[in-house]
């Protein structure tokens, strides 16, 4: 019994002497192994690109969509009536036309004839004033005569009177005397009667005639309007008008955009807007950019006003500005959207980075020693794809404008090329 519970228990003991065996072993190889020395981390280098700057003056751009306006429209219309004769070709929507060319014409017959019977009136006044003139002349001329007759009527009553005085003539002599007095001076009262007669009616032949010049001069005039003529030179649009068509008075026929009333209108925000109008506003110039496929036209303008009414979507504030004209060949329409730059106020000690480069709205950085260094930084503008910016830089500074997630101070980088600011 003894030999086989010796058995038993070396056969227990035998994975538990195994196991302290391979622990011993294990402890053994951990005490002889050789001391192995720690890599130290390879510091990362990034390769970057900057922009070497140099502060000064910088005048931004303000940037906006604008669109061609109209500041006013002019009604074409018929200041008379009757019916139309002739079309000119250009009376179509979206022709150009200059100033006076002739667009329609109505039949000139009634406004002809009137003119004629006015004129045939105006004839028959001037004779009839040319007869009252004659007569005022020989009435004139009897008053005269009659005046003198009573003048040696005058002396030949007085010389009968002293005569009678003195009783070398007789009383009736007297009396005949001054009866031929009494008669000259009626007869002066007659002609000078007649006289005032024939200059009433003389005063009232000239009002006629007048009034007759006066009707003349609408009748010319409404002749001149059966032509109607562009005002100045614009586009038109709305036009209706055909051969045939009976017109009333001021019927309109079509809309003209005068060229002279073409302007820009662009909304700036308000911050803009300040600083606009604290560095003058009114006169400023403006550049306009008119993108044709491939092509691109450019024209200028100058602010002229503020418009009366702030954007109610946007914010903005509105502003109007008088064009240039354009260059020849660029065919500027109402409704045209344009790109506008608006130049900015001018800024002294500022740089013009890419926005790249604007870390946090307020932070730069700066490469010395081959890592980067943050500089504080005021934002003054913004122009797209760039800011302006005034901080703690100075001439030869190398700024960072690669967009870099690690940035921070003391990232160690490389230059692998200059941007441009």
């Amino acid at each position: 019994m003894s030999g086989q519970r010796r058995g038993r228990v070396a056969r227990a003991l035998l994975p538990l002497l195994v196991l302290a065996a391979g622990i011993a072993g294990a402890v053994t190889l951990v005490m002889l192994r050789p001391e192995v020395e720690a890599a130290r981390p390879r510091e990362r280098v990034w390769t970057v690109r900057a922009v070497t700057v140099t502060p000064g003056p910088v005048r931004p751009t303000i940037r906006h969509f604008g669109r061609i306006e109209v500041a006013r429209t002019v009604t074409l219309a018929t200041a008379v009536g009757g019916r139309v004769v002739a079309v000119s070709p250009k009376l179509v929507a979206g022709a150009r036309v200059a100033a006076g060319e002739e667009l329609l014409r109505l039949d000139p017959f009634p406004f002809e004839r009137r003119l004629a019977e006015l004129r045939a009136q105006r004839r028959q006044q001037e004779a009839q004033l040319a007869e009252l003139d004659a007569d005022l002349a020989a009435q004139r001329r009897l008053l005269e005569l009659a005046r003198r007759r009573v003048a040696v009527a005058e002396r030949e009553f007085e010389r009968q009177r002293r005569l009678v005085a003195r009783k070398v003539a007789s009383p009736r002599a007297r009396d005949e005397a001054e009866r031929r007095l009494l008669a000259e001076r009626e007869a002066v009262t007659r002609i000078e009667r007649t006289i005032a007669l024939l200059e009433h009616r003389r005063t009232a032949r000239e009002a006629a005639l007048a009034a007759l010049d006066a009707a003349i001069a609408r009748a010319e005039r409404d002749l001149a309007d059966t032509v109607l003529r562009a005002p100045e030179a614009g586009i038109l649009d709305r036009v209706e008008a055909a051969v045939g068509r009976e017109l009333a008075p001021r019927t309109a026929v079509g809309i003209l955009y005068p060229t002279a009333a073409f302007e820009l209108r662009v909304s700036v925000t308000e911050a803009e807007f300040g600083r606009l109008l604290a560095d003058g506003l009114e006169g400023r110039t403006v550049r306009a950019r008119w993108r044709l496929g491939e092509r691109e036209l450019v024209f200028t303008g100058r602010i002229d006003r503020v418009l009366g009414r702030i954007d109610p979507r946007t914010g903005g504030i509105a502003l109007a500005v008088a064009l240039d004209p354009p260059p020849d060949g660029v065919p500027l329409r109402p409704g045209v959207f344009v790109t506008v730059e608006i130049p900015d106020r001018r800024h002294s000690g500022a740089i013009r980075l890419p926005r790249e480069a604007l870390y946090e709205e307020d932070t730069v950085y700066v490469i010395e020693e081959g890592r980067l260094m943050p500089r504080r930084v005021e934002v003054l503008a913004r122009e797209g794809a760039r800011v302006v910016v005034r901080g703690d830089l100075a001439p030869g500074d190398r700024v960072l404008v690669t967009r870099l997630p690690e940035a921070g101070p003391g990232v160690r980088v490389t230059v692998g090329g200059e941007a441009g600011a």
